[in-house]
């Protein structure tokens, strides 16, 4: 059975690659993205709708997918105070949950950080650790987080050039995401090392 998904976030780093990827997956046969802005590329499979985050809860026929990949994300520095840092990490994510889990979405996959911890002192870690929680109580068949540490690649982009395809899910190759991840719908990826973004998708997909 070929699957859909979604992605958020696709202009993004990791967001750009887990998009050419997933297009490159002859299993997925429709991929739609919500941004804030156009995307630099075309395909015949892809769907791309700009879209406020702020009023996302309120948008009209959201799209029926089986996986949605939750890559929003921003930094401290990038949003301007901790208030805005916290409304695209953990509002912004939470909110897109909730709507896929409205639209009857299979599974939610999200990136997140390493040392994600709600207990932190470390106003980031701590914001990851809360949205990670949120997000895991909510009854999606299968939820995937991933912490990656830093991110090596270039930023701001859409993605590079498309990688070969080769998808890696739940530590073995795949050509779809596995529907119940760790016997119980959840799982956690996590390194101490520095990964590509290109990397990260594949581990993602």
């Amino acid at each position: 059975m070929t699957r859909t998904a979604l992605v958020a976030g696709a202009s993004g780093l990791v967001g750009g690659h887990v998009v050419r990827l997933l297009l490159a997956d002859t299993g997925y046969e429709r991929v739609t993205t919500l941004g804030r802005r156009e995307l630099p590329f075309t395909h015949k499979k892809l769907a791309h709708r700009v879209v406020d985050f702020e009023r996302l809860t309120e948008l009209a026929d959201f799209p029926r997918v089986h996986d949605v990949f939750c890559c929003l994300g921003t930094t401290i520095r990038q949003a301007g105070s901790q208030d805005a840092f916290r409304k695209v990490d953990f509002t912004y994510v939470l909110a897109l949950a909730h709507v896929a889990l409205r639209y009857r979405a299979s599974q939610f996959l999200l990136v997140t950080a390493l040392g994600a911890d709600p207990g932190s002192r470390v106003f980031y870690s701590r914001v990851k650790g809360e949205v990670e929680d949120a997000v895991k109580r909510l009854p999606f068949d299968g939820i995937h987080l991933f912490r990656p540490s830093f991110l090596i690649g270039q930023r701001g982009t859409g993605g590079g050039p498309a990688e070969p395809a080769r998808l890696v899910g739940h530590g073995r190759e795949t050509g779809q995401v596995p529907p119940h991840p760790g016997g119980d719908g959840r799982a956690r990826h996590d390194t101490g090392r520095p990964r590509s973004g290109a990397r990260r998708a594949r581990v993602r997909v």
